[in-house]
C-alpha cells in the first residue's frame, strides 16, 4: 500500500502533533514513522522500501505519512514534487504554515536547545544557512507542487487559527481528507515540540541523548505511551529542568524579517484568496 495523502510540511507549524492526531482517526492509517523523507532523501531505495512503512494497513479509507523536509528549500525542489505525482495516484496534500519569522525563529531554536546542531546567534545562522528564511517562503515552496497538482489536491491550513481551535482545525482536515470529521482524537489540544529553553546544559545533553534521539530506551517506551500522554510526559521533563519560551528576538531583526518576507506572504494570499494581516507584525 502507498499513501493518498501526504503532510508536507512546515517544519515548526505543528506537524507532529496533527500527524499523531490524524494516526487516531479510525478511517486514517499513518506510516509508523514520521520524516520518512522519501521523496527527498530515499528515492534511490525504491517503492517496494517505501511501502515497508504501511506494512501495517488494516484498509482504511486513508492512508498518509508526514515529511516536512519535502518544502526544504532544496536546489531541486521541483524534483521532490515530480516524483510524488509520478508515484502516487492522486494524492492530497496537507501544508501547514505559520507566521514565517515566528516560524524561523523556532526552527533556529529547536535546531539549537533540541538537536544541538546551533551554537552560534540567530541573526548569523538566518545568514549562513538559507534553510531557515527558505524554509518561510512559503509560496515559493509551493510553486513546484503547483505545476504537479490541482489547488483542490492542496489544503493550506494557518498554524495560527488551527491552534487557536484544535477541533475545529482538526475537522477541516478531516473533510478534506474526506473521512468522519466529528471524531475528536485524544489530546488534540495537546500541542507536541513546544518552544523551551534549558537552565541546564549538563541535564539537556542527557535529555537530548536518552529521550530526544531514536535510543533503545525510547524505542522501547515509546509504544507502551500514546501519543497525548507522551506529549505531556515530554513538557514535564523539559519544565524540570527548562522554562518555556526562548529568548526575544530583537526589535531590530524582527522588523528586517517581517519586510524580508512581505512580498512573499502577498504571494501567497493572492493564492489562498484570503487575508494574511495577522502576519504583518
Amino acid at each position: 500500500m502507498l499513501p493518498n495523502f501526504l503532510i508536507i510540511g512546515a517544519a515548526r507549524a505543528g506537524t507532529t502533533s496533527i500527524y499523531h492526531n490524524l494516526s487516531q482517526h479510525p478511517e486514517v492509517f499513518m506510516s509508523d514513522r514520521k520524516e520518512i523523507n522519501f521523496f527527498n532523501h530515499h528515492w534511490d531505495r525504491g517503492l517496494d522500501w517505501y511501502r515497508s512503512f504501511f506494512s501495517a494497513y488494516a484498509g482504511q479509507k486513508m492512508v498518509g505519512e508526514a515529511s516536512v523536509r519535502y518544502t526544504f528549500p532544496y536546489p531541486a525542489a521541483d524534483k521532490i514534487a515530480e516524483r510524488i505525482a509520478e508515484a502516487l495516484d492522486h494524492p492530497r496534500l496537507l501544508y501547514i504554515v505559520r507566521h514565517p519569522v515566528d516560524r524561523t525563529y523556532s526552527h533556529y531554536w529547536h535546531n539549537r536547545n533540541t538537536l544541538q546542531r546551533e551554537d552560534g546567534p540567530f541573526e548569523q545562522a538566518i545568514e549562513e544557512r538559507s534553510v531557515y528564511l527558505g524554509t518561510s517562503c512559503y509560496f515559493q515552496r509551493l510553486s513546484p507542487y503547483l505545476r504537479y497538482f490541482s489547488p483542490e489536491q492542496i489544503c493550506v491550513l494557518i498554524f495560527e487559527e488551527f491552534f487557536a481551535d484544535p477541533e475545529e482545525g482538526l475537522r477541516t482536515i478531516f473533510r478534506f481528507l474526506g473521512v468522519d470529521s466529528s471524531f475528536v482524537p485524544r489530546g488534540a489540544d495537546v500541542k507536541t515540540n513546544v518552544a523551551w529553553t534549558p537552565r541546564s546544559r549538563r541535564l539537556h545533553s542527557f535529555y537530548v541523548h536518552w529521550f530526544s534521539q531514536k535510543t533503545r530506551l525510547r524505542q522501547f517506551l515509546e509504544p507502551l505511551i500514546p501519543h497525548h500522554l507522551r506529549a505531556r510526559l515530554r513538557n514535564l521533563l523539559r519544565a524540570s529542568y527548562g522554562q518555556p519560551g526562548v529568548p526575544p528576538m530583537s526589535v531590530e531583526t524582527r522588523e528586517r524579517l517581517l519586510d524580508y518576507f512581505r512580498p512573499e506572504n502577498d504571494k501567497l494570499a493572492e493564492f489562498l484568496g484570503r487575508d494574511l494581516s495577522l502576519w504583518d507584525s
